[in-house]
């Protein structure tokens, strides 16, 4: 996923496909929607680990969505609060092998917190202190003395 396809914006109104998977160690999304080219891109990742009530799941109960497929009977009453909330919208809920699943599967079975050594961040918190206009604004704004600027 560090190469190609790359995130495509989010454009209202086309056909849209959420592809979700879930396992003892995460969660896993992508939100993909067709483009020009008649073919799905990804707009969205996302990959989430399990906290520990989550880990003592079944597969079944951790793919909340497949139980939508039941009737409304038989959802447990948190399902059926997302299913009521979901009734606004058209959409169709469809099952996959997982071998079709592999794009998801990896962000479910891998759920790392991302940690970015951001350089560029650290030179602009050391730049805003070394210039004398911004800590002006910055010690104006401290002492609620922001009137002279609205």
């Amino acid at each position: 996923m560090s190469e190609g396809p790359i995130l495509h914006l989010y454009k209202y109104g086309r056909k849209t496909e959420l592809h979700t998977d879930a396992c003892k160690q995460g969660y896993g999304a992508i939100l993909l929607q067709e483009a020009e080219d008649g073919k799905l891109h990804p707009v969205y990742y996302m990959s989430k680990k399990t906290n520990t009530a989550e880990e003592k799941y079944d597969s079944y109960e951790l793919e909340h969505f497949r139980r939508l497929c039941k009737k409304k009977k038989e959802l447990i009453t948190r399902i059926a609060r997302w299913a009521l909330q979901l009734e606004e919208f058209d959409y169709e809920i469809e099952h996959r092998a997982g071998s079709r699943m592999k794009h998801v599967d990896a962000l479910s079975r891998y759920p790392v917190m991302m940690v970015c050594n951001d350089t560029l961040t650290s030179k602009l918190k050391n730049a805003q202190e070394e210039d004398d206009n911004i800590q002006t604004l910055k010690s104006l704004l401290e002492k609620q003395e922001s009137e002279e600027f609205f």
